[in-house]
C-alpha cells in the first residue's frame, strides 16, 4: 500500500477537479470517490483498462473468443496459450507471448499442464514481464533493485 493511498497524477487530479471528484481512502473502503455535485443517470464514472488480462483457458489468448465460437490452436511451444486465428497468435506473441512462452514452458514441465494454480501464476508472470518492461523504458512501480 503507498504511504498516501489518495496520491494519484497531477492529470488525474485535474480531471477529479474538472468532474468535481473527490478520491478518499479508508482502511475498510479502501481507495474510492466522492461526488460532488449530483450526477446524470447514465454518466460514466470511470473507465480503466485492466493492468494486464488473462484468458481463462478454452478462449483465445488474444481476443478472448471462447472455443464454442471457433476452434482454438494451441501455442506450438508452451501449449498453454490458445488462439482462434494466426492473425491474433502474431498479435499476441508482439504484445506478450513472446515474453512468457519459455517462461510458462517451465512451469508446465516442473507443475504439469493441468494444475489450476498456474492461471494465477500466469496472471503473476505478466504483472512481473509488464513492471519489467515499463521499468526498462524509465516508467513503472519497480524497485531499482529488481
Amino acid at each position: 500500500m503507498p504511504a498516501n493511498p489518495t496520491d494519484v497524477t497531477d492529470y488525474a487530479k485535474s480531471v477529479l477537479q474538472l468532474d468535481d471528484l473527490q478520491l478518499n481512502w479508508t482502511k475498510d473502503k479502501g481507495r474510492y470517490l466522492v461526488a460532488g455535485k449530483q450526477l446524470k443517470k447514465g454518466a460514466t464514472i470511470l473507465e480503466n483498462q485492466p493492468y494486464v488480462v488473462v484468458a481463462k483457458h478454452g478462449r483465445c489468448d488474444n481476443c478472448f473468443m471462447p472455443e464454442s465460437k471457433k476452434d482454438l490452436s494451441n501455442c506450438a511451444r508452451c501449449k498453454r496459450a490458445q488462439y482462434c486465428s494466426a492473425t491474433c497468435q502474431k498479435e499476441a506473441w508482439a504484445a506478450h507471448h513472446s515474453r512468457e512462452c519459455k517462461a510458462w514452458k517451465q512451469l508446465v514441465e516442473e507443475h504439469g499442464r493441468d494444475n489450476v494454480e498456474l492461471d494465477e501464476l500466469l496472471v503473476a508472470l505478466r504483472v512481473i514481464l509488464k513492471a519489467k518492461n515499463e521499468k526498462s523504458q524509465g516508467h513503472g512501480f519497480l524497485p531499482d533493485d529488481l
